[in-house]
């Protein structure tokens, strides 16, 4: 629906933004790989995220190999590719304490519950490209350590990653509540609204695309106030879909 959009690359290395590259990266992960012992585990199964403080989390089923290395308490090595469109062929590498948390249940299958396993950092590398060598695992480039209080901050909870994720995510997901939401907004019927794409959001506006009998339309949305939580950015974007009006202009083609 949106046109193909170019994303200024940031500048990885630069210290005043590390924490925010390395934690932006973390929230939009290509996939990851666990080390221990100088060994890759094999089925680690999902990473689940970080936290708000910069702890790693992992779901994991109760007989994998992960599993039992936090049992044990041992040190662990991740490797997380990025998928965030601003730093391609970009990684982290973290090292930290395995720590077992207990069992959550399977919301598809509760008879088979995940372990919760988390990786409490103690040094964290962010690994950019070297002209001419190749992006692998086997190939790790230029790095720089990052900061550990840096990383951690919560300052960074609303990084370039969650925001992208988060955009993707509602786009992906939750496209009929997107298409509800506008269509009531703009006094309209939902069957007039053909989609709708939340085609950027930060932590002060997001811009909105749809379409509808009239064409394409984009909407930049402002929010009252600067977002600083996701549940805030939830909060302020749903409130400014609610508040639209019909007074918008075309988009460019």
């Amino acid at each position: 629906m949106s046109e193909r959009t170019s994303h200024p690359h940031l500048p990885w290395h630069d210290r005043p933004f590390l924490g925010a590259n390395a934690r932006s990266i973390m929230s939009c992960p290509e996939g990851f790989e666990v080390v221990v012992d100088g060994l890759p585990l094999h089925d680690p199964g999902i990473l689940h995220g970080v936290s708000s403080t910069g702890i790693i989390r992992f779901l994991t089923r109760p007989d994998s190999e992960l599993a039992a290395v936090a049992r044990r308490g041992m040190a662990g090595l991740v490797y997380v590719d990025s998928a965030l469109h601003q730093l391609p062929d970009s990684a982290l590498a973290i090292v930290g304490e395995l720590d077992y948390i207990g069992e959550v249940a399977d919301a598809e299958c509760p008879s088979e519950p995940y372990f919760v396993v988390d990786l409490v950092p103690t040094r964290v590398m962010l690994l950019g490209p070297s002209e001419g060598v190749p992006m692998t695992l086997e190939h790790r480039r230029s790095e720089i350590e990052v900061p550990l209080d840096d990383f951690r901050s919560r300052r960074h909870e609303l990084n370039a990653g969650y925001l992208q994720r988060a955009a993707e995510h509602a786009n992906a997901c939750h496209q009929e509540d997107l298409r509800r939401t506008v269509a009531q907004s703009l006094g309209r019927d939902i069957q007039e609204i053909g989609g709708v794409e939340i085609h950027h959001i930060d932590h002060q506006s997001a811009s909105v695309d749809w379409l509808d009998s009239s064409g394409a339309t984009r909407l930049m949305l402002r929010f009252v106030r600067p977002a600083r939580t996701p549940d805030e950015l939830a909060g302020l974007l749903i409130e400014q879909l609610r508040n639209m009006t019909d007074t918008v202009r075309p988009q460019a083609s």
